[in-house]
């Protein structure tokens, strides 16, 4: 995509969304296994939870988190694309150096989506593990940064 691109249209439409959505599912199954400690447990097994709800239901939570995701973190990529040059790196480093605002963009959209959520069992799950979601979030921002980064350099032609 061009750097004048959104980070919605750079991640979500065309080719690429699927090559997003994989990285991202990647990306949440490698987080969640990496989880340790009683909340980790925790963690693993409310995921466990939701992914036995129904087959399939993490890569739908993600076509439809993933858009909101990219609008919540919008203004960190439009400051990258406002320092020119590699705007993939530039996106990478300022998630790094920001993991709190990261965790409270993206838990904004979970939160809002938890709260509107019809399945009991969904919002139960969210609930008894939101409490600790923030720390975990922000231990994964180094890997989202790196994932984003590197979807974003991938050629528009790829």
């Amino acid at each position: 995509m061009t750097d004048e691109a959104s980070l919605e249209r750079s991640l979500c439409e065309g080719a690429r969304w699927e090559d997003t959505l994989a990285a991202c599912e990647a990306l949440l199954d490698k987080e969640v296994q990496a989880t340790s400690g009683v909340s980790g447990m925790a963690v693993r097994s409310g995921y466990k939870v939701v992914r036995a709800l129904r087959p399939g239901i993490v890569r739908e939570l993600l076509t439809m988190l993933v858009p909101e995701f990219c609008r919540a973190l919008e203004p960190m990529y439009a400051e990258a694309r406002s320092r020119g040059g590699d705007v993939p790196a530039a996106f990478e480093a300022i998630l790094r150096e920001r993991p709190d605002a990261v965790a409270e963009a993206l838990l904004s959209v979970t939160d809002a989506r938890a709260e509107r959520a019809k399945n009991k069992v969904l919002r139960k799950t969210y609930a008894r593990l939101r409490g600790g979601a923030k720390q975990h979030v922000m231990a994964a921002v180094p890997n989202l940064a790196r994932t984003l980064r590197d979807l974003l350099a991938i050629p528009d032609d790829a």
